[in-house]
């Protein structure tokens, strides 16, 4: 946290990206909002929202959200939700990686190899 590299942002995610300057390129863009359950809060889980972000990530930057979900049980309505964003995100940041979970974390970049679902790989940080 001491990091002067690290700006944490707490604020209302679409107003915030939508009033960027164009030269303010992110590493890490966390939108870690409600789940898109209403028109408020899908506002967040859009293409257009998931371009504008992209549009201010670095080349190697990494966009993660997160949705509701079951550990145990994916009904048609979690399923259905939680596959609309990992579609949406995925025309947008082409390469996405999930952590299931009672809430799914999905993370997304345009670069090969930033996200990945193998724990494995966490071993080599090492």
């Amino acid at each position: 946290m001491a990091d002067p590299r690290l700006r944490l942002r707490f604020a209302d995610g679409r107003r915030f990206v939508n009033r960027l300057s164009p030269a303010a390129p992110y590493d890490l863009i966390l939108v870690l909002a409600a789940s898109p359950t209403s028109a408020h809060g899908n506002r967040l889980f859009t293409r257009d929202f998931y371009t504008q972000a992209r549009a201010h990530l670095s080349p190697d930057g990494v966009l993660c959200t997160r949705v509701a979900s079951a550990a145990s049980y994916l009904g048609s309505e979690i399923a259905g939700y939680a596959g609309s964003v990992y579609h949406t995100l995925g025309s947008v940041l082409p390469h996405v990686a999930i952590v299931p979970g009672e809430e799914q974390t999905l993370c997304a970049s345009a670069t090969e190899g930033r996200v990945t679902e193998d724990a494995s790989d966490l071993d080599d940080l090492r």
